[in-house]
């Protein structure tokens, strides 16, 4: 560890013009010979700079600054703006939508599972139907103006700032159903994301709607075998696919 509280002149003199005169420098490095990380106080706030041992991981690191944390960034911001346009119509007036919603999700289920067909074995259409017949058992769900086709699709992102588009599927419902797509198909594979679109969103989803997720999860990917054969797409496919196979594994999302 570096015993030095004072950063390398050519690294100060660097800093300094990128953050402005700096009030205090402290060193924050690990306990081994090679880290080199400071804590410096100055204008713009608290920062740390950080020397990369080998060129290999400072290369890393800043592919993942320019990438990885970029993306958390955009679906943060996606996360405020599907709030808001959730907030635009609530109350009363939404609920009856909302309860119809679950109602044709129940409903409409069958219809799916035997257009499906062999894309489903017994076993996996009686867990969906499982999944789908405890919906109105929910309760009443948190209800208002949803956005209907929510996923990465539909959010663009400028390396700055994110824009919503594509209302056409929008009307009143349970507002946890703008979340399937991306617990379906993102999620999985990238669960900082659910993190960062709730951080932005302002609340984590409640048990109720946890559970109401799986279950419309399970609904879409009934529709998903039913339509992504059909019309020759493989990606609808894939995605009802593997909902299947994660909720015969853990029986939730």
């Amino acid at each position: 560890m570096t015993d030095s509280t004072r950063l390398p002149s050519p690294l100060h003199a660097w800093v300094e013009s990128v953050l402005g005169p700096l009030d205090g420098v402290r060193d924050s490095s690990h306990d081994r010979d090679n880290s080199q990380v400071w804590r410096v106080t100055g204008p713009a706030g608290d920062h740390y700079v950080k020397v990369a041992p080998k060129p290999i991981l400072y290369t890393r690191e800043t592919s993942a600054y320019r990438v990885a944390v970029r993306r958390r960034t955009a679906h943060r911001q996606a996360g405020q703006l599907l709030r808001r346009f959730h907030n635009a119509m609530t109350g009363p007036l939404v609920q009856p939508e909302a309860d119809r919603v679950v109602e044709n999700t129940v409903t409409g289920l069958d219809k799916h599972l035997a257009e499906a067909g062999t894309h489903l074995s017994a076993t996996e259409a009686d867990l969906l139907r499982h999944l789908v017949s405890a919906l109105p058992g929910c309760g009443p769900l948190p209800a208002g103006w949803r956005h209907g086709d929510f996923w990465e699709r539909n959010l663009l992102w400028n390396g700055q700032r994110c824009t919503l588009i594509d209302f056409e599927r929008s009307e009143p419902g349970p507002l946890v159903t703008d979340f399937v797509k991306l617990a379906t198909s993102l999620w999985p594979d990238h669960p900082e994301l659910r993190t960062a679109l709730f951080e932005g969103y302002g609340r984590p989803l409640s048990e109720t709607e946890e559970y109401a997720l799986t279950a419309f999860a399970a609904a879409d990917a009934a529709s998903a075998l039913a339509y992504g054969p059909r019309h020759g797409d493989p990606f609808v496919t894939a995605r009802g696919r593997r909902t299947v196979e994660r909720l015969l594994q853990e029986d939730r999302l």
